[in-house]
């Protein structure tokens, strides 16, 4: 029994790509694991600093002062610098753990994006921020958790479809 060599070669070639896609599928899921991780590890750096801004959630068209303009900013800086990072994921699992605090970061610091564009004519800054921000207010919305409203105008809006579907009333 002999082989040819253009059959030994092509077992070997199939045999290499093979190989190959495994190592390139597992080199991308250790790409979104690292971004994961490293998303992870920024949200979790400036916790204090957006717990400062939700505080303005309910109250979100008070003046802001110039102390808070400019920690505002800081935050805005990190969160696009957070928001970049979750392109690397898939979207909908970015969001399912996320969509909260992107939305009502969203929310309260949109007027400080918008203000900051127009002072430095620089119409996309931030705008990583942005797209992920609007995503996540999208998301809310849908799931009627909007965070522009309150807790009793949220319940209300939940009722009438908790009764459609035989939940409490």
């Amino acid at each position: 029994m002999t082989i040819e060599w253009s059959t030994f070669w092509s077992a070997v070639s199939a045999i290499a790509t093979v190989v190959a896609a495994i190592a390139i599928f597992t080199a991308i899921r250790q790409f979104r694991f690292d971004a994961w991780l490293k998303a992870e590890e920024l949200f979790r750096i400036f916790y204090d600093d957006r717990a400062k801004i939700f505080a303005r959630l309910p109250h979100c068209s008070a003046p802001w002062s110039d102390e808070e303009k400019k920690h505002a900013r800081d935050v805005c800086r990190k969160m696009n610098t957070f928001s970049y990072l979750l392109r690397f994921l898939p979207k909908r699992e970015a969001l399912e753990h996320w969509d909260d605090p992107l939305a009502k970061a969203w929310v309260v610091l949109r007027p400080i994006v918008e203000e900051e564009r127009g002072y430095t004519r620089w119409s996309t800054k931030w705008r990583h921020f942005e797209s992920w921000g609007e995503l996540a207010l999208r998301e809310l919305v849908r799931e009627g958790r909007d965070p522009r409203q309150t807790d009793e105008r949220q319940r209300a809006h939940a009722q009438p479809e908790d009764a459609a579907n035989g939940g409490p009333p």
